[in-house]
Formats: C-alpha cells, structure tokens, sequence
C-alpha cells in the first residue's frame, strides 16, 4: 500500500517528461525546418529570380512577335492583290488598298512596291497624313508625290525629279530572293534616313516575278511597346539583329541612336550606345542568362513559330524583378510557428465542407438538365475573357440558338421529348464547341456560344457548324423530332469590344429578325447591332460566297 503513490508519482513524472520532450522535440524540429526552410529559400532566390526573368522574356517575346504581325499582313496582302490582278494592276486603285491595310495595321510605317522594270509606288504614314510617291520605270526620272490627310482627302501634290531605284533597296533584294515573306536586315531610309526594318514578298506570276512588295515596321511604335512591358523601374529591353544591329530600343535611346545613324550613314549596332553584348549568335527558342555586376542579363531568340530573326535583350536588377524577394526569408521566420497549425486546421475544416461546397457551386453556375453554364456564369466569365481580349488584340463572336418548334414538340410527345431535345442542345454545343469557348442555356429553348476567333477563322463557318452539330444531336437522338429546327444568330466585335452581353443582344437580333425571314438557318447581325444582313442565311451555301 505504502509503495502505490510513489509509482503513480513516478508514473506522472515520466508522463511530464515524455510530453515534455515531445513539445520539445517539436519545437527543434520546427526550428530547424525554419531554417532550413530560410538557408533553401536563399539559394531558390537566384532560382526565382531567373524564373522570373524567364517570364518577362517570354511576355517581351510574345507582344513584340505580334506588334510585328501587322508588316507581315500588308506585305503579303499587297503582293496577293499584284498577283491577282496583274503587274499592270491599277496604281491608284493599289495605292488606296495599301492606305487601307495602313489604316487597319498602325505598327507599320509604311508599305512599297516595285516593280522589275524600276517603276515603284510608296505610302507612308506621316503622322495623321499620308505621302505617297511614285515614278521610276516607264515614268522616267521624275518622282510624284501626293500628301492626304487621314481619311484620304488628296491635300497636295507635286513632281520632282527622282533617282531612287527600288531594285536596288534592301527591301526589293530580300523579296526578290525569297519564295515566302522575309524580314529585311535594317538599313537605312533613303528618304529619311531613319533606320528602317522591313518584310518583303515578291508577286509572281507564272511563276515569274513581275513586283516586290515591303512594308516597313513603325520602329518607334515597337519601342513603345519595350516601354509598356512590366520590368520594374531602371530595367530594360532590346530587340537585335543576330550581328546586334538595333531595331528596337526604350524611347529615351532615340535621340542617341538617330545621332549615331547621321554621323555613321550606318544602322546603330549594341556597342555604338554602350551595351556590351556578348556576340555569340543564340540559337532560335534558345535563351542565355548571365550577370552584370548587381543585373541579370537575358539575351534570347525568337521561337520558329514566331518568324522573328532577332534576339532580345533584357536587364535588369534582383530587385526591379522580384520587388520583396530578400524581406520573404524574414516574413518566413516570423509566420512559420503560426502556419503549421493553421494548415491543420484549414485542411480539416476544408476536408469538412469541400464537398457540400463544390456541388453548391455547381449549382449556382450551370444549367441543372444540360449542365451548360446557367446565364449569370455565361455572363460573369464572359466578361473576364472579353478583357483578356481586348488586352491581346482579340476578336470575340457570340452565337445565339434558338429551337424552331420546340413548343410543338413538347405538345405531341411530352416534356420528356423536350428536356431530351436539351440536353441533346448541350451534347451538340459541347462537341463542336473549340477549347476557350463558353456554351449556355439562357433561357428556356435559348443557348449561346462565346468564341474568341482565331487567325483565319471565317464567323459563319464557326456559327454554321454548332447550329448543324446541335440540329445533328437533336435528329439522332430524339424521337419524333424531325419537326424540330435550329435558328442561329451571330455577331463579332472588334479589338476593342468588350460587352459581351450588348454582342449577346445584336446576335439575339439578328436571330429574331432572321426567324422571320426564314426558319433553320444562320443570320449575322450588321454592325452596329442594325437589320439583319439577309445574305448570310442558308445553311447549305457557301460562306464565301456571301462574306463574313
């Protein structure tokens, strides 16, 4: 009896102990995962630091790729329009296509064509002006120029004499020897003299060249864009030639180069403004990083897939790239001891209600019976890819449905014939939608596509195959149906259109307009949301034959 309170002592104690050298362990442990966590945590900074860069150059890449779409376009459209029509395609009728490509393109400066006996037409935007100029060839010496202003009202003109010689630009050689679109190496301007970069194409015809096409890219606009890219204050972006012949630089380099072009007679290269560069040429979809002092240093190519002969050139410091990278090793010190069991209790309270939780979101986003997104979804994230749009340059379509004797096939067969033609809707809309496209039912035989267009996508087409998958579902799937049509409405809006509910009203009126015309086809809204356009309606025609 004596010896049972000293072994429930002793028992107590070695219990204290036990919980004691657990906390304790626990606490080392946390420790040391603290400081670990901060000793790896410095040695992933340069890591970081380089993902970072990696991004930015990929961004830089990416907006300075398409900013250079725009010269590859007219080049190509010209020499297209030449070839078409023939070298003796009517100069004035040319000069207007090529001010119109100019309107639609503002990354290109300007745009030449000349042909193989030495005649040659230029336009050239001068602001909010135009200058063209022509002669040569079978015009002899002299040089007209005609100045318009921006709606292509004719201001003035006169004649000079001119020995300007396309045939002998860098521009003329390279399309001449190239059987596709090439980028020119810079030179400079012979009327300018402005350093100038250009893509070329040659018109054929019979497989003989009879013209050369160039369109010169706006150099000044492309450091606009190296200006508006998110490198932090102080850093800074190049676009090279592999030989490190400038093409694009930051806006405060312009003065500084166009003196280096006036005193030389030669395009500026890296070293005629100070930036020392390693020479060694970077293989395409290649990237190389290195240190300058307290700066990391990006020197990378342009992918195949971006057509860009060039190389980038980006620096700038640890802490313009990752702002706040060296406090995050303190701010990890002072919440390590707290994250741990925030974390538990986190992951069991999300453990605990994850599921109620997603199938309550389903819910509030889709269509019970189709499982299409309901239309508040359609609407919300319609509107954050519409600004996504807007920022790249996109062009949005939407596409209305509407089911044509929908009523009369819920009265002959029943509301499970109807809720099968829905859902058949849904199968139809789901197979031909494209990745990036958000298909809803808004309302109750209503559904709408939102499609943002690809290079080279024709809106009708895109409309007419979700109109015949979804009438194809229909037949095939339900009973009785062959009563059952699909009336679709659509409209497009341009770069700079972001309402995706006001695109969602002009398509619903072209669709409702064309019902009345007739039942079972494709309708496209005019612009401006105005009378439906009448021409596109049958579902069997060609879209080319009546535009998009």
């Amino acid at each position: 009896m004596l010896r049972r309170p000293k072994d429930t002592s002793f028992a107590r104690s070695r219990a204290y102990g036990l919980a004691v050298g657990l906390i304790v362990t626990i606490i080392v442990l946390q420790m040391i995962t603290t400081v670990t966590g901060a000793i790896v945590a410095g040695r992933q900074f340069e890591r970081v630091s380089i993902d970072t860069f990696e991004y930015v150059g990929e961004l830089t890449a990416e907006r300075v790729a398409r900013f250079a779409e725009g010269a590859r376009d007219v080049s190509e459209g010209t020499a297209s329009e030449i070839e078409i029509l023939g070298a003796d395609v009517d100069r004035a009728a040319l000069e207007f296509s090529m001010y119109q490509r100019l309107m639609r393109e503002p990354s290109v400066r300007a745009v030449y064509a000349g042909w193989v006996d030495g005649e040659f037409l230029v336009l050239r935007r001068e602001g909010g002006s135009f200058r063209s100029q022509r002669g040569g060839g079978g015009l002899g010496p002299e040089m007209t120029t005609r100045v318009y202003d921006g709606s292509y009202t004719l201001l003035s003109s006169h004649t000079v004499s001119s020995d300007y010689e396309p045939r002998t630009r860098p521009w003329y050689v390279t399309g001449l020897t190239a059987h596709e679109t090439r980028w020119s190496h810079p030179f400079v301007d012979y009327f300018s003299g402005e350093t100038l970069v250009s893509t070329a194409r040659a018109a054929r015809e019979a497989n003989e060249v009879v013209a050369v096409v160039g369109a010169d890219l706006d150099l000044n606009g492309l450091g606009d864009v190296l200006d508006g890219l998110p490198y932090g204050d102080g850093a800074e972006a190049f676009v090279l030639t592999q030989q490190l012949q400038i093409i694009g630089a930051p806006s405060d380099y312009r003065a500084q180069i166009a003196a280096v072009v006036e005193a030389k007679g030669t395009v500026a290269r890296a070293p005629d403004i100070g930036l020392g560069i390693d020479p060694v040429l970077v293989a395409p979809g290649n990237a190389r990083f290195s240190r300058d002092f307290d700066e990391i240093v990006l020197d990378r190519s342009f992918t195949t897939e971006e057509t860009l002969p060039w190389r980038l050139h980006i620096r700038a410091s640890d802490d313009e790239l990752s702002a706040g990278l060296g406090a995050l090793g303190t701010i990890v010190l002072w919440i390590t001891g707290f994250s741990f069991a925030i974390v538990v209790i986190a992951a069991g309270v999300v453990w605990w209600v994850r599921r109620p939780l997603s199938r309550m979101r389903e819910r509030a986003m889709t269509d019970p019976l189709t499982g299409l997104l309901n239309r508040r979804e359609f609407f919300r994230r319609g509107a954050l890819i519409a600004a996504r749009a807007v920022d790249r340059g996109d062009v949005l379509m939407v596409t209305v449905l509407d089911l044509d004797a929908f009523k009369s096939l819920n009265d002959d067969h029943g509301h499970g014939a109807g809720d099968q033609a829905l859902t058949a809707v849904a199968a139809g809309m789901t197979g031909a939608a494209r990745a990036g496209d958000l298909t809803a039912r808004t309302g109750g035989d209503e559904f709408a596509v939102l499609h943002v267009l690809r290079a080279g996508d024709q809106p009708l087409r895109v409309a007419q195959r979700v109109r015949d998958a979804i009438e194809h579902e229909i037949h095939t799937r339900v009973e009785g149906s062959d009563g059952v049509g699909v009336t679709a409405g659509y409209t497009t809006g341009g770069p700079d259109a972001a309402d995706v509910e006001l695109l969602v009203a002009y398509a619903d009126k072209a669709l409702v307009e064309g019902k009345r015309i007739q039942k079972g086809r494709v309708y496209a809204a005019a612009e401006g949301g105005g009378d439906v356009d009448r021409r596109l309606a049958a579902p069997d025609a060609d879209p080319d034959s009546r535009g998009d």
